[in-house]
């Protein structure tokens, strides 16, 4: 994946297309302009020029390809609109292990109300309600945040992927 993208880059892809979103991988400080290439029921997979891709169920990160130390598969009870309600639930994240197996990791979370926050993306204001996951297993714990507009869109994102990976996260353009 590439550095972070320029305000070039970003100006070049709304010429482009609607359906596009920014993908950021913090801890190795790269990012990467992804298309939506299809659907699913209600899961949605994009993917970068590089090959990278990531699925969402809800705006729910729930698989990933490309990253090394990917999430094969997730199962988040908590997804969308239902982020506004308080919860505690259980996550599950599927990964490969050294052989080759999927290997299941289950999460104890809490979801609850963080803050309001007005986000610029690509010249544009949203007005959203920031929700965050905290999840602990008995391996690893993180924190999930979810911006979400008004109708329920899930305009911005930081998810934990895996121990390898860490947190990715992504903006709707």
């Amino acid at each position: 994946m590439a550095g972070p993208l320029s305000g070039w880059a970003i100006a070049g892809l709304s010429e482009q297309s609607t359906d596009r979103l920014l993908l950021n991988v913090f801890e190795r400080e790269a990012a990467a302009a992804m298309v939506h290439i299809g659907t699913n029921g209600s899961r949605n997979t994009w993917v970068s020029a590089e090959g990278v891709s990531i699925t969402l169920e809800g705006g729910v990160v729930i698989a990933t390809r490309g990253l090394g130390g990917d999430l094969m598969g997730a199962e988040a009870p908590v997804k969308g609109n239902g982020l506004r309600n308080p919860s505690n639930h259980l996550r599950t994240h599927d990964f490969l292990n050294g052989l080759g197996q999927i290997t299941r990791r289950e999460f104890r979370c809490e979801t609850f109300f963080w803050k309001d926050e007005t986000l610029e993306i690509s010249d544009r204001r949203y007005e959203t309600k920031a929700f965050r996951e905290v999840c602990e297993g008995a391996q690893n714990r993180f924190t999930n945040t979810y911006w979400l507009t008004s109708d329920g869109t899930i305009q911005q994102t930081r998810q934990w992927i895996s121990p390898e990976v860490g947190h990715i996260g992504y903006q709707r353009l």
